[in-house]
């Protein structure tokens, strides 16, 4: 009996079953937010570099994965829908709240700012050379040096996409990127700036050169070395 011949004769209508999210749909949803593992694996163990966009793939995942989840439980309630747009508008409010104001990110790195009042620094990080050269003073810009080597990135930091990028750049701004081979000359002696968590391949460089390193002051995930080369 059709739904037309069930409301004639007055019997109830059979209720038509909700289609099911398909399975394909899911292993989509459940990839995308496994993904990024890799690179966040890759990042730990082999190259050491990271940052947020690697993870990007897995937001589509999640919201993917969120309203799929809530289908497959609450069926076409109406509460659930309501819930998770009330969960989303209230996240966005809260985080546009506590955003923090703009700052000048070379102001939370006084152990830099300090040594360039003295004089040239290397930073043996190319995202952060890049990010203090962006915020420096005029006046402090040409003291921030960048040192390139692309064999020594791959021998020692597994990749040397900084260091080819910065290079490039050279024409385009005014960025105080040296080779490491014209600048490294026999006695010299400099001060580095490196984060400790990522300090890029500098320092494995000067030190399997015979330089002799020193600590001159430290601070959480940031360290200032004292560098002596080989004569």
């Amino acid at each position: 009996m059709d739904r037309k011949a069930a409301r004639r004769s007055g019997a109830p209508a059979a209720k038509e079953p909700e289609a099911r999210t398909p399975e394909h749909e899911w292993l989509a949803a459940v990839l995308f937010l496994a993904i990024p593992l890799v690179a966040v694996i890759g990042a730990l163990l082999v190259t050491h570099m990271f940052t947020e966009r690697y993870t990007l793939l897995a937001l589509v995942g999640f919201c993917l994965l969120v309203p799929m989840v809530a289908a497959e439980y609450f069926g076409r309630r109406g509460a659930a829908a309501i819930v998770m747009l009330a969960v989303t508008l209230g996240g966005m409010v809260v985080r546009s709240v506590d955003y923090p104001v703009a700052d000048n990110p070379l102001e939370s790195e006084p152990l830099l700012r300090d040594a360039l009042t003295q004089g040239p620094v290397v930073i043996g990080d190319g995202l952060l050379y890049l990010q203090m050269w962006q915020y420096a003073p005029e006046a402090l810009k040409s003291r921030l040096i960048y040192l390139t080597d692309n064999a020594a990135a791959v021998r020692y930091a597994g990749f040397d996409s900084i260091d080819e990028s910065l290079r490039s750049l050279r024409p385009w701004a005014a960025l105080n990127v040296m080779e490491y081979r014209d600048f490294a000359r026999g006695g010299r002696e400099f001060m580095e700036y490196q984060n400790s968590g990522r300090p890029g391949w500098l320092l494995s460089r000067v030190v399997a050169d015979g330089a002799t390193v020193e600590i001159n002051k430290t601070a959480p995930f940031r360290q200032l070395l004292r560098v002596r080369l080989r004569d």
